[in-house]
């Protein structure tokens, strides 16, 4: 294989075939839109985009598997790998904005279960899948909607919860400072004045004795 650009020579009965060392990419929009099933069987449609880079060093290993028509096989891998992914996930994983659950996690797994697949078995790296959007059946757009306006709501209510808890300890120890330093201020001042006596009471003992 020829990995540098440049002029060769090749007998009259060979040919070369070249593959490009550029990043290339497939897109899955509008009309050619990826049709997955949930986990819950459920039929969505994504906006997706793939991108992908030989690896130079199997140049000879894909001519020996796909000769120049390694695309048309790469897209039917892809979607069939996509879809793999996307039936393990749930609905809502793909509508959700918690960090356990939303569309830029389900691109990262889906580029993982991609890229495992392409290294070891065609010859290719995966560089990025990028889901751009996602078409759920109207009803449950509406459910989820609601639901993660739900979420949303609870999550300020415990936000909420937290900070008052918060501010009641602040104030509970604040409290408990101040009752510590008027104890102290109380204790100070009772020893002063137990002081004031001892020092009042010999003199009164010597006045009586000078009387008698």
């Amino acid at each position: 294989p020829l990995w540098k650009p440049g002029t060769t020579m090749t007998g009259p009965f060979l040919s070369k075939a070249c593959y490009s060392n550029e990043v290339a990419s497939v897109s899955y929009v509008g009309e050619n839109r990826l049709k997955v099933r949930t986990s819950e069987g459920l039929h969505i449609e994504l906006d997706i985009n793939i991108e992908y880079k030989l690896i130079k060093e199997d140049a000879v290993s894909l001519f020996q598997k796909f000769a120049m028509d390694y695309e048309h096989f790469f897209e039917g891998h892809m979607r069939s790998a996509l879809r793999h992914t996307a039936a393990k996930l749930a609905a809502e994983t793909y509508v959700a904005t918690t960090d356990e659950g939303n569309v830029y996690t389900v691109s990262r797994e889906m580029e993982v279960d991609l890229e495992s697949k392409f290294r070891d078995e065609l010859h290719a790296q995966i560089s990025r899948v990028l889901i751009e959007q996602v078409y759920l059946p109207q009803r449950f757009e509406n459910i989820f909607e609601t639901i993660e306006g739900v979420r949303l709501d609870i999550n300020q209510i415990n936000a909420a919860r937290e900070k008052d808890m918060k501010e009641a300890e602040r104030n509970a120890e604040q409290r408990k400072s101040d009752l510590i330093l008027a104890n102290v201020s109380t204790i100070s001042k009772a020893l002063v004045d137990l002081d004031k006596v001892r020092r009042i009471r010999p003199v009164r003992i010597e006045q009586q004795i000078t009387e008698n």
